[in-house]
């Protein structure tokens, strides 16, 4: 099955690559780990309060900010080192303007093309709830099916090249099925983990917490190699055997 191939590819890649992704993801995330705990403040949002809220907003749109900055470097740095096989050269990865602003600009559009789909699932739900279930189900695949068709222009501008909405969705023509599996195998590691992560946390919250921790990067790092994986793969004809 193509699908657990490209997840299982992926899986690889970071694991026999964990030095170069340490490399490229620790600082960012340091930095804006650090900027979250000077930042956000350390009382409870009361979303009652007005003014509560108003001291609150500024702070967590600056860390949102710079969580989507960090994330979108790591990512940028991520593909290129697979695609380009540019090295990391020491802890801080190479900061690109360009690639990075791209890479945010056309995340916004295939997401919001492929939030698209989400629209008449929304609409039917005015006129008849159980109706409208049926087919905001129905948006929700066909949103993740459009948004994997068009990712390979992600990875693209990530090393530089532009790469259009048609020239994704014909190099991903006939990928249905696989995106699918990918999807159901995503889901059930996420649910097998919070079932691991909720049996540790009654053990030990903090080798919860710790665990937790180390996961969420490393699952990350290897839902960014599917999407390179899939780029790899469908665009430039690579091998996931």
């Amino acid at each position: 099955m193509k699908g657990l191939k490209i997840v299982m590819h992926a899986f690889q890649m970071v694991w026999n690559n964990l030095k170069e992704a340490l490399q490229i993801s620790t600082v960012p995330l340091v930095v804006v780990g650090f900027a979250a705990y000077a930042l956000l403040p350390s009382f409870s949002l009361d979303f009652s309060d007005p003014e509560l809220v108003g001291q609150a907003w500024q702070p967590f749109l600056l860390v949102w900010v710079g969580w989507l900055a960090a994330t979108t470097w790591i990512f940028v740095a991520w593909h290129r080192y697979v695609l380009l096989e540019e090295y990391p050269k020491g802890w801080i990865p190479t900061f690109r303007l360009v690639q990075v602003l791209s890479y945010l600009g056309y995340g916004i559009v295939i997401g919001c093309i492929a939030g698209l789909a989400l629209l008449p699932g929304l609409i039917f739900a005015l006129v008849s709830p159980a109706l409208g279930s049926l087919f905001i189900f129905i948006g929700v695949v066909a949103a993740i099916l459009i948004f994997y068709r068009l990712v390979p222009m992600l990875p693209a501008v990530a090393i530089g090249r532009r790469m259009t909405l048609s020239e994704a969705w014909g190099a991903t023509e006939g990928a249905n099925t696989t995106i699918v599996s990918i999807v159901l195998i995503l889901f059930a590691i996420q649910l097998v983990l919070q079932l691991a992560f909720e049996t540790l946390a009654a053990i030990a919250p903090v080798l919860e917490f710790l665990a937790s921790l180390g996961f969420t990067l490393f699952l990350g790092l290897v839902n960014v190699s599917i999407l390179t994986t899939f780029y790899g793969h469908y665009v430039e004809g690579r091998s996931i055997d």
